[in-house]
């Protein structure tokens, strides 16, 4: 991140700039994710199946997960599939609902299945 920029959203788990997610806590150290490389964000109601009880790594080798020891108390659970590749991304963050109302805001495609 540059001098100029300013996160939009911050915290222990996450921060979101104008132009990138920045995801921290993985075992080999932040993902820095460019919106233009999001083809989607899905965002779940945390079950088993999805990652509620996940501390950190993954269940399939296709989606990771940073390390969050309090992930199976967090609301929502969002996973980024990206443009041309195959891993994804789960997350949680402190502050789900502002995070979900940003990437509203930003016209992210998402696949909101909390409802």
């Amino acid at each position: 991140m540059t001098a100029d920029q300013k996160y939009l959203y911050s915290d222990s788990l996450i921060r979101i700039t104008e132009d990138a997610l920045h995801i921290d806590g993985f075992l080999l150290g932040s993902k820095c994710v460019p919106f233009s490389r999001i083809k989607t964000v899905k965002i779940f109601k945390p079950t088993i199946w999805n990652g509620k009880f996940r501390i950190v790594g993954t269940g399939d080798f296709r989606t990771w997960f940073p390390s969050d020891g309090l992930r199976s108390s967090r609301d929502m659970i969002f996973v980024v599939l990206m443009h041309g590749k195959w891993i994804r991304y789960g997350f949680t963050a402190e502050d789900s609902a502002a995070v979900k109302q940003i990437f509203q805001n930003m016209k992210l495609p998402l696949q909101d299945q909390t409802t």
